[in-house]
């Protein structure tokens, strides 16, 4: 048993180590400076755009503008990472990120959120590019750790976020904190810029790097073309990500309001309840990440169920911040088996020359939900807060039946 377990440890490092180098690292580390500043406002931005004179509609409006931009700003930006290359993307854009933030600083009522909303999605066209470029830098066997540990490590540096952020809230007051939380971003944001430029090494061959004119019509038939050329199992996968993102997005950004103004914790509150589900969150992503790894990516895509929709009823039921807490972190949790799952299996069916047009296709099906079912929640939030939360799990035990009868896992060849 001792043998066993020593075996396994160093099994497990070299897989660590595998990971961590080169490319894969340098995208780990960047991120998780960025979601540092980022995790600051991210949890309260709901409440900042309430504070600027939004209401719930209007914040699901906002949302539904950056699915809107982001949405379109995928396709150009799926096939410049496929023909102009993923490092100039993605170094490009973070600067322009950098800037959005600016509008989210210096706000003085939601119009300008509106637009630091739209640049900071427009810049986003570096999506597909990230994880184009990410996908190409780890070894097939090491995908569900690998995209475990994508979101993991970020996500673990951020928690420092957490109680900053209350902190300037109790500090500064809530307005003023925020302001302050969106200037530490707008730094954070020019350092990964910065770092992103100086280590990033391009993975798409030169000979396949020529960036020509794009043609709305011949843009368009490369992408159907791509779709429809992968495998049903692909097309079942896709179908899942779209229903489990309209799941997420009617509730999205409604957490906060519920626990607000339905169970009555404070403002200065909510990162302490987004901090205690993120601990329970980390310490679950490792073994999880292993999971996929050891057997496959089907069934902990389809154990996410088993958290998220009780997640979604104990949250609703709450009555105290313990309460509440336990819910989020349920929600949160069940994240964790779906989406590394979801990108390792969608890393194992797309071919590399074909990921940043797939990659950018499946960022349009996982926005595409928030421009219309964001705002729809909103309405039914001012109708009844219970609501959007009784209909995201309705439709994410749709998407989980189609995954169980349309994905079919097969073992692929190493792309």
């Amino acid at each position: 048993m001792v043998r066993l377990n020593s075996k396994c440890d160093k099994e497990f490092k070299v897989s660590f180590i595998n990971v961590l180098r080169g490319n894969a690292g340098v995208v780990i580390i960047g991120l998780s400076m960025f979601f540092l500043g980022k995790m600051i406002v991210d949890p309260v931005f709901p409440r900042f755009a309430e504070e600027l004179g939004a209401t719930p509609f209007i914040i699901g409006v906002l949302y539904s503008i950056e699915a809107i931009v982001y949405t379109l700003a995928q396709i150009p930006g799926g096939y410049i990472a496929d023909r102009w290359g993923r490092k100039n993307l993605i170094c490009l854009t973070m600067f322009i990120v950098a800037l959005s933030y600016v509008f989210f600083a210096a706000a003085v009522s939601w119009y300008m959120l509106a637009i630091g909303i739209a640049l900071l999605n427009f810049a986003m066209m570096h999506s597909p590019a990230i994880r184009a470029l990410f996908a190409d830098s780890v070894p097939q066997q090491y995908r569900g750790l690998a995209f475990t540990l994508y979101r993991l490590i970020p996500g673990i540096v951020s928690v420092l976020a957490l109680p900053m952020a209350s902190f300037l809230i109790l500090r500064y007051g809530f307005v003023p904190g925020v302001r302050l939380g969106y200037t530490l971003l707008i730094l954070l944001s020019l350092v990964s810029a910065i770092f992103f430029t100086v280590c990033l090494k391009e993975t798409l061959p030169s000979s396949q790097s020529r960036l020509r004119k794009i043609h709305p019509k011949a843009l368009v038939k490369e992408y159907v073309r791509s779709y429809l050329a992968t495998s049903r199992s692909f097309k079942g996968l896709s179908l899942t990500v779209l229903l489990i993102s309209i799941s997420y997005a009617i509730c999205h950004g409604f957490y906060i309001l519920y626990g607000i103004h339905v169970v009555g914790i404070e403002d200065w509150q909510w990162p302490i309840v987004y901090l205690l589900a993120f601990v329970v969150y980390t310490v679950s992503s490792i073994p999880i990440g292993r999971m996929i790894d050891v057997i496959g990516r089907k069934p902990p895509m389809l154990l996410s169920a088993i958290l998220y929709i009780p997640g979604i009823l104990i949250f609703i039921n709450a009555k105290c911040l313990v309460e509440c807490a336990m819910g989020y972190t349920f929600v949160l949790v069940s994240s964790s088996f779906f989406w590394p799952s979801y990108m390792a299996m969608e890393a194992d069916l797309i071919p590399s020359r074909e990921r940043g047009k797939i990659m950018a296709l499946m960022n349009v099906l996982m926005e595409l939900p928030y421009i219309f079912f964001t705002p729809l929640g909103g309405y039914l939030f001012t109708l009844n807060p219970i609501d959007p939360f009784i209909t995201s799990i309705i439709i994410a035990i749709a998407a989980y039946l189609v995954a169980l009868t349309l994905i079919s896992e097969r073992k692929t060849k190493p792309q």
